[in-house]
């Protein structure tokens, strides 16, 4: 029998209010670049890049050539108006998380990261990141949807 899960993602101040989830086919925050002319060692091992951004946080997810998933490459904004390039280049303040078990960006609201993770149908693996903290805060397996309630719930099937 499978469950219907809540989880709570903390409770958020209403300054993140004004941040909104951004997921991978927000076409106005999201773009596609295959056009990567620097640092080719690093840059022959993806096939295509996909970038996200929100108020705070610019996303790289490199898809992988001999591998499912992705690798996903986190820098952090000074200002809501930085513009970074769609480029997978490790920085010195950068969050650089390398692919174990197929996973791919879900999407990104205030500060976390969700990483969807698998290779077919449901169960999918479900993994949430605390980009404040630089760390994993939480994985499961979930079916889809996933879904905001509000910005401090989360709610998936289990």
């Amino acid at each position: 029998m499978r469950k219907h899960r809540e989880a709570s993602l903390f409770f958020l101040s209403s300054f993140f209010l004004l941040s909104s989830f951004v997921h991978a086919n927000d076409v106005s925050t999201y773009q596609e670049s295959n056009d990567i002319k620097t640092n080719s060692q690093i840059n022959s091992k993806y096939n295509d890049f996909k970038c996200c951004q929100s108020p705070d946080y610019f996303v790289i997810e490199a898809s992988l050539i001999d591998s499912v998933g992705s690798d996903i490459l986190v820098k952090y904004k000074k200002d809501y108006s930085d513009e970074i390039e769609c480029k997978y280049i490790v920085g010195p303040t950068d969050f650089e998380i390398r692919n174990e078990w197929a996973e791919y960006f879900m999407g990104i609201r205030n500060n976390f990261l969700m990483l969807d993770s698998g290779t077919g149908p449901g169960p999918r693996g479900l993994i949430i990141y605390d980009l404040s903290k630089r760390k994993k805060l939480y994985e499961t397996s979930c079916s889809c949807p996933v879904e905001y309630i509000s910005d401090s719930k989360l709610s998936f099937w289990l």
